[in-house]
């Protein structure tokens, strides 16, 4: 629960951040939000499915490590998925009639 409130009071911020910063007119103003929601939310299910305690310097490291084990299989993964895409014949049954 404690996350979820986490994740609000930072949305607004961001969304604050936005109108703020030249009407939200600017890309990177877009860029910085999106970077830090895609992080804050994957921050938080990683955090909530691994069980690891942020309480002391240790939980922290090995979170990270998670973390980043966790990242790197999901980029893993869409290069596998791309690769297979690639490698499909796309083109026109010409059985079909």
């Amino acid at each position: 629960m404690m996350s979820w409130i986490l994740i609000i009071i930072v949305l607004i911020a961001l969304f604050i951040f936005v109108k703020a910063t030249n009407r939200g007119q600017n890309w990177w103003s877009y860029l910085i939000v999106f970077g830090v929601i895609f992080l804050l939310i994957t921050i938080v299910y990683v955090s909530t499915f691994s069980g690891v305690s942020f309480k002391n310097f240790d939980g922290i490291l090995d979170f990270g490590k998670l973390y980043f084990t966790w990242l790197g299989k999901i980029i893993g993964n869409f290069g596998r998925i791309t690769g297979n895409a690639i490698n499909m014949d796309w083109s026109v049954n010409s059985t079909a009639k």
